[in-house]
């Protein structure tokens, strides 16, 4: 069985990367096998190593929480099951006993404990499941999984006929397929729908700016949500600052697209730095960016004006000239370092015809617009300017939109009609208000970074902070122009729960673990495995030890009750009690049930010479000498004699 074991075991390390883990346990289990001294562990051993189980347990839990989605928690507890069980198993094969008893020595009313476990067969079952759960669509997992429980079958099995080894396969096939194939299809399953869901929740914070799904409504729809998203570090920053993710140029039908196909492929350089642009000159600004990227690929968020990005965790990397960048491929947390400026050549990005189309069902509602507003004689910049602060400050903040009247579009009835909307709205009438008088401009979405965590030096940006906006082309130059009244923020304040600090400290404490855990040295994880190992040792020392010396006191207090139990008046004593019939009192010493009996029979200075040299030899720590044994023999001896030469 112990061979079996260390094997399973081995396979186990080998399917899901714990191969140290394996190697050790593997070792330990086989080592047993050659040593015949067993500790003798106690019930209360065993429970404290079960609790150091629970321990074990909830550090694990707490790891896996911290680094993976919830939707793989299962999985990958299941898949480390092993690891809790290790310090029972290798406490049972390494003890006098069969068994172990799993308790606990926590709570007031003392040890808890249940009825003693053969935890051989649990942790065998574990292996089994940890596998299916680790490597999965390989079938050779398959097989061994098969050979393995057709093995541990066999094992447990006391006849061996035909028909029992045939029942065997029969279950042993089944298992395997079971736990190799439907826990795993099980959880794909799962997986696949939780992953489809995740994809469409974030989907606007993870824009595809080849084909977009930007559709007017969509950021209004996670307003309302405080989840963290985003952290940044500013240095000689004013907030707040727009981190720009994906571009937009056609309006169609309440969508808005990207139709430009000129995106291409990026490297970074020896130094991990990505160029978007020429490098600039200093002085340039810089910004820290960590982000959660939930879909493991989208949008990367940079300031306008970023020509340098630097330390970005992906790969499949595009970008375009007017500065998007689009990541094929993710870490699930990034950190990077944007350095822009308003110099920057991306900012010179020539406009093309997209920039300056405006849809055939907006442009009435566009141009009643414009009568309300005087642009005579104004520059484009005080014209995007005018128009800019007419809506920011005569329309009003809202994530409420009513039923379209007849005859208006979406954003035909809010410019003209309700005036009331959220920032899509805005930025969509100032972006097309803008083409009307032939100023290019395009739509942008992203964050509006305005907020300092009350956790740590950063500032963060939560869904609920994901903006549109416009920026134009005036002067040679792309400008960014927010028409959304800023009451948004407030609103967005307002709206907070009583719960968000508490949420906030948890993401905070999350986002500091995933630091710790990105720049970790990646040694630190055998460092924690041999820490653990090491408790685990000091355990079963203190354990061996403390039975050690309570064997030696044992010894000790068997020595005392056993000492001058050869004392030869026993047998004197069992001598009167057969000729007398009268046996001696519970509380009755020898002298006092002789003197009772035999009254006059012995001589009293003898009687009491030998009792006492008896009670010296059964009760004294340092006993009677060679001398006064012999002694006390020749007394009893004597008084034997007396006994049997008269009849009583």
């Amino acid at each position: 069985m112990k061979i079996y074991l260390a094997l399973l075991t081995l396979l186990w390390g080998y399917a899901s990367g714990e191969l140290f883990v394996s190697l050790l346990g593997g070792f330990l289990i086989l080592l047993s096998r050659f040593i015949s001294k067993k500790w003798d562990f106690k019930p209360k051993d065993f429970i404290r190593i079960s609790d150091l189980c629970s321990i074990i347990l909830i550090a694990l839990s707490v790891k896996i929480g911290l680094e993976s989605k919830a939707r793989f928690f299962i999985l990958n507890i299941t898949t480390v099951t092993p690891i809790v069980l290790l310090p029972l198993l290798l406490s049972q094969i390494f003890s006098t006993s069969e068994t172990v008893v799993i308790g606990t020595n926590i709570g007031k009313k003392g040890p808890h404990k249940h009825k003693p476990l053969n935890i051989i067969h649990p942790y065998a079952i574990s292996l089994y499941f940890a596998i299916a759960a680790s490597n999965p669509r390989e079938k050779m997992y398959f097989f061994m999984l098969f050979i393995f429980i057709c093995w541990h079958l066999i094992l447990i099995s006391k006849r061996k006929d035909y028909i029992r080894i045939a029942t065997v396969f029969a279950i042993t096939l089944i298992t395997a397929f079971f736990i190799q194939h439907t826990f795993r299809t099980t959880h794909l399953a799962v997986r696949e729908k939780m992953r489809a869901f995740f994809i469409n929740y974030f989907r606007d914070k993870n824009r595809d700016p080849f084909k977009t799904v930007t559709t007017i409504g969509e950021i209004g729809r996670i307003k309302t949500s405080s989840a963290i998203v985003l952290r940044a570090e500013l240095k000689q920053i004013t907030v707040p600052i727009l981190l720009r993710e994906s571009i937009y140029d056609l309006y169609a039908g309440g969508t808005w697209f990207n139709r430009k196909d000129n995106f291409t492929s990026i490297q970074y350089s020896n130094d991990r730095e990505l160029f978007l642009a020429k490098k600039e000159k200093p002085p340039y600004l810089q910004i820290k960016i960590y982000k959660q990227m939930e879909t493991q690929k989208g949008s990367i968020p940079v300031p306008l004006g970023t020509f340098l990005i630097e330390n970005l965790n992906a790969s499949g990397l595009r970008t375009e000239p007017s500065g998007t960048i689009f990541a094929e491929e993710t870490a699930e947390d990034i950190e990077y370092t944007a350095s822009f400026t308003s110099k920057s050549e991306i900012l010179s990005a020539i406009p093309d015809k997209r920039d300056i189309q405006i849809p055939k069902d907006e442009e009435n509602f566009i141009k009643e617009f414009l009568k309300l507003i005087e642009l005579n004689e104004l520059s484009d910049a005080e014209k995007a300017d005018k128009i800019t602060h007419y809506l920011k400050d005569t329309f009003f903040y809202s994530l409420n939109q009513p039923e379209i009247q007849n005859g208006y579009t979406p954003l035909g009835y809010f410019m003209l009609k309700r005036k009331a909307g959220h920032c899509e709205y805005f930025a969509t009438a100032l972006t097309l208000l803008l083409r009307e008088i032939e100023i290019p401009a395009r739509y942008v979405t992203g964050y509006a970074l305005y907020e300092k965590s009350g956790i740590g030096n950063y500032y963060i940006a939560r869904e609920k902070d994901a903006h549109a906006w416009t920026e134009a082309y005036i002067n040679g130059k792309w400008i960014q122009f927010d028409a959304t009244p800023n009451v948004w923020i407030k609103e967005a304040e307002n709206e907070s729960s009583i719960f968000q600090p508490i949420s906030d400290l948890i993401s905070f404490l999350k986002f500091k673990y995933t630091m710790l855990r990105m720049h970790r040295n990646r040694d630190n994880d055998k460092y924690l495995i041999f820490a653990v190992i090491g408790l685990t040792l000091i355990l079963i020392v203190r354990i061996y030890m403390r039975t050690q010396r309570k064997g030696k006191m044992t010894e000790q207090i068997e020595k005392t009750f056993t000492s001058g139990k050869d004392s030869p008046l026993f047998q004197l004593i069992r001598q009167i009690e057969e000729t007398t019939s009268m046996p001696r009192e519970s509380e009755e010493t020898f002298k006092e049930y002789i003197l009772r009996v035999l009254p006059d029979k012995f001589d009293k200075k003898k009687l009491q010479e030998a009792t006492y040299l008896h009670e010296k030899y059964r009760f004294d720590t340092n006993g009677i000498t060679e001398e006064e044994f012999e002694k006390l023999a020749k007394l009893v001896e004597n008084m034997t004699k007396e006994l049997l030469q008269n009849e009583i």
